[in-house]
């Protein structure tokens, strides 16, 4: 439904692999707006304790929420110019994720783009209920958060001390601390996402919010993959660091062996390509791919010179 949404209905869908990642990316940005959002407002006191009185930047966003809107209302009496109102919808979204990570953000605000989005995504057939969210996210279910709300806050607020008290630990006790974080991460990339429990650390603590258990386990196995892809990354480039050292050990022992005329024909790791050389054994001409000779650049001279410099200083 979100591919269909975003090319007009009178146009061609393109279902290649680079449309589909598209379509992955813009359904993590709505559920993620939608579970953050949630999250904020729940930790959040109520309007009625609050200064409700409007500052530049909520008059700014409800500018931009009604522009928005006006804008969304204007494609569709474009003959159904969906693609476009997604497009202000998804600009909404954004707007909104910046707007709560205001300290004073207002409740009322953030609650009329939650509440539109979800009109919105209603009417254009991706959510199928009243609840606010995408339908299928455990989040949206108010019932279902309230059950757990207590025992959730109550065990992110203690995660939340221990993972402060070992910030606060120095010297001897370093090695026990990062197990203890170690383990804290473990909970909740592994532990939690399994009982469908979202927990996202931030510099003023951690929020949680309820998803689907097979939408987190996904990003839980892609979490996997990034990370086992960069250990093989590091290690290559720690390969390649060492192979380089080899080189050079190498170059340690054979330079008492070999005259530094000979150097480029016998030691150079691209002696292989050199094709003629001069009366001091430096390259003048190379063979490239296609088997044609070519004489060497006046850069690639230059650097050979000094590979040579540094041979002769061994030697």
């Amino acid at each position: 439904r979100l591919m269909f949404l975003l090319a007009k209905w009178d146009s061609e869908i393109n279902f290649d692999e680079n449309s589909l990642l598209e379509i992955l990316s813009k359904e993590k940005q709505i559920k993620s707006f939608f579970s953050d959002a949630q999250a904020t407002l729940r930790n959040k006191p109520l309007p009625s304790k609050m200064l409700q009185k409007w500052n530049d930047s909520d008059k700014k966003l409800n500018e931009a929420y009604l522009t928005i809107k006006a804008d969304v209302h204007k494609a569709l009496c474009d003959n159904l110019n969906w693609a476009d109102a997604m497009k202000r919808i998804s600009d909404l979204i954004s707007e909104g994720n910046k707007y709560m990570r205001k300290e004073d953000f207002k409740p009322l605000l953030l609650k009329n783009i939650l509440s539109y989005t979800t009109k919105m995504l209603r009417v254009f057939g991706v959510i199928f209920n009243d609840q606010v969210g995408l339908e299928g996210e455990a989040g949206s279910s108010s019932s279902s958060e309230e059950a757990v709300k207590g025992i959730l806050d109550m065990f992110v607020d203690f995660r939340n001390a221990m993972r402060t008290e070992v910030k606060n630990m120095k010297g001897s006790n370093g090695g026990s601390g990062k197990n203890i974080m170690d383990l804290c991460d473990k909970i909740r990339d592994e532990t939690l996402p399994i009982m469908g429990v979202r927990l996202t650390d931030t510099k003023d603590g951690s929020k949680w919010a309820l998803e689907d258990p097979k939408t987190l386990m996904k990003e839980v196995e892609e979490l996997k993959k990034q990370k086992k892809l960069q250990k093989e990354k590091k290690a290559a480039k720690l390969r390649k660091k060492i192979d380089g050292y080899k080189a050079e050990i190498k170059l340690y022992q054979e330079s008492g062996k070999t005259e530094p005329r000979e150097y480029f024909k016998q030691l150079h790791e691209d002696r292989e390509k050199f094709t003629q050389f001069d009366a001091n054994g430096m390259p003048t001409h190379q063979k490239n791919q296609d088997g044609t000779e070519e004489e060497l650049k006046k850069a690639t001279g230059k650097k050979l010179s000094k590979a040579l410099k540094v041979y002769k200083k061994n030697f």
